[in-house]
């Protein structure tokens, strides 16, 4: 490493302001004013120039001792508690290989594992023993081409991602339109075929509402012919209950195809469990179609649950404001028309994502297969 890179001093001499901060964890500029944005404060800055690496000891499940990040982005300044290294001068490098072995943890795990020692929040890293450290690279041609294939990888993404993201926006939008505002009687987009007002109702008056409660103990991750345990919004998967945790001394228990309603901070997302389930203080299970599914994630893009929650520690609902929960509701056909829309759009968002991750997976794959 130290035949590539060499630790960078250059201070921000005052040629760079706040506009030029880069964010090292998303590499990008951070695009705001900072709050100690004076010029002595500007010069405690380290500069970051295109092709520099930067060290960021945060540890995560994917990076176990920390990471580095290239700048590919522009010239800027970062925060001086962040170490620059600077590639040689009459080196040649292909600045999207190096971007992609830098940050590759199948690659860079065991050299930090060496170069590194771990602090209070994060781990450091000792440049002079990074610096020793010994690393296999091709061929400028080779790593050419190995930088735009990953670069490549990474455009099939980010436009799977943005797709993903798109169509999120677009359903958040849709379930806004597609049901009465609070106060309003009618959907402001209807399907054709389709007029008057809905009827305004109470959860407790259209479904039989289950709240949940503490299950007894005697827990397992394995499935002995016992009953899947929900208890709060970490088991919940893109609208789906996945079960994790089984009880074999269930005590409020619904049926597969309930829905789920998540009680506890956060409040109101929503979910359908494929199997049976015992449900704990973190849910409510309410039995019910894809129009009274979609009609209560509504109510958490639109605010109401935010509104009626209240908690000293956790927000939380409280049983009467679930059952007193405002529902409006339309003829039996429009219901189906909306929930079969809905249903189909997450479809749509499943296949999307699943793609997405398809491609991240590959690039996984392919990252411990084209690096040494």
């Amino acid at each position: 490493m130290g035949e590539l890179y060499a630790p960078s001093r250059e201070k921000n001499n005052g040629a760079f302001s706040a506009r030029d901060i880069i964010s090292v964890a998303g590499m990008r500029y951070a695009s705001r004013e900072s709050s100690n944005s004076t010029d002595d404060y500007m010069r405690t800055y380290n500069v970051m120039r295109v092709g520099d690496i930067a060290f960021e000891g945060h540890t995560s499940n994917e990076f176990a001792f920390g990471r580095f990040v290239e700048n590919d982005l522009g010239d800027g300044i970062i925060s001086h508690v962040f170490v620059v290294l600077r590639p040689l001068p009459g080196r040649r490098y292909d600045l999207a290989f190096w971007k992609e072995a830098i940050h590759d943890e199948f690659l860079m795990k065991r050299i930090l594992a060496r170069s590194t020692k771990r602090s209070t929040m994060m781990h450091e890293i000792v440049v002079p023993d990074f610096l020793k450290e010994v690393v296999a690279v091709p061929s400028l041609s080779e790593q050419q081409k190995i930088g735009q294939f990953f670069s490549t990888l990474d455009s099939l993404i980010a436009a799977a991602e943005r797709q993903e993201a798109l169509l999120r926006q677009k359903k958040q939008a849709y379930l806004q339109l597609m049901f009465p505002q609070e106060g309003e009687t009618q959907p402001r987009l209807r399907s054709n075929g389709f007029s008057g007002d809905w009827e305004q109702r109470q959860l407790g008056e259209v479904a039989e509402v289950v709240i949940g409660q503490s299950p007894e103990g005697r827990y397992s991750s394995d499935n002995q012919n016992g009953v899947a345990l929900a208890q709060g919004n970490t088991d919940i998967a893109d609208g789906v209950f996945v079960p994790r945790v089984w009880t074999s001394r269930p005590t409020k228990v619904v049926p597969a195809g309930t829905l789920l309603v998540s009680v506890r901070a956060p409040v109101g997302d929503v979910a359908v469990t494929p199997v049976p389930a015992c449900i704990g203080r973190g849910f409510a299970g309410i039995p019910g179609n894809s129009f009274l599914r979609y009609s209560l994630e509504r109510l958490k893009t639109s605010g109401h649950w935010n509104r009626v929650s209240s908690g000293s520690v956790l927000d939380a609902i409280t049983s009467k404001e679930l059952l007193q929960t405002p529902i409006s509701i339309a003829t039996n056909q429009e219901e189906q028309c909306i929930g079969k829309f809905f249903t189909r759009l997450d479809h749509l968002i499943g296949i999307v994502g699943r793609h997405a991750e398809t491609l991240r997976t590959m690039k996984r794959a392919y990252s411990q297969r084209m690096f040494i």
